[in-house]
């Protein structure tokens, strides 16, 4: 989807992991990306995997009720740190899409799966849990 750059963003904020917000930073240096950038590169390369990385440890649900996620256990560390972004409106559209998609809790909990898979890949995909 090509969008006018004309025709605006709009910011937001997400709550990352501080494993996750380290390596954000790490990337932005890197690239000269921003934020909102680097998370549309995040779930564009996850988005197969998304599912699992939104619920790894499984789904429940989707018929007769709301679909949600079994809690997986996970030794993970709670910090996590407040990131803003910038999309265009069209990009919030496409998120907001995967969210009900997906049946992701939120944005931000989208926007962390990915992050995580993109980050870590498998083996810490548990760290995007919540």
């Amino acid at each position: 989807m090509v969008t006018d750059p004309d025709s605006g963003g709009k910011s937001s904020s997400v709550r990352v992991p501080a494993k996750c917000h380290a390596k954000l930073e790490q990337l932005r240096e890197q690239t000269g990306m921003t934020n909102g950038q680097i998370f549309i590169v995040a779930i564009e390369a996850t988005h197969d995997r998304l599912p699992e990385l939104l619920y790894p440890g499984g789904r429940i649900g989707g018929g007769l009720f709301a679909p949600r996620g079994i809690r997986a256990k996970t030794s993970r560390d709670d910090s996590e740190t407040q990131v803003t972004y910038r999309l265009f409106k069209a990009d919030f559209d496409v998120i907001d899409q995967l969210v009900i998609d997906l049946a992701a809790k939120s944005r931000s909990h989208l926007i962390t799966a990915a992050l995580t898979g993109y980050f870590f890949g498998d083996d810490e995909r548990t760290q995007a849990a919540e």
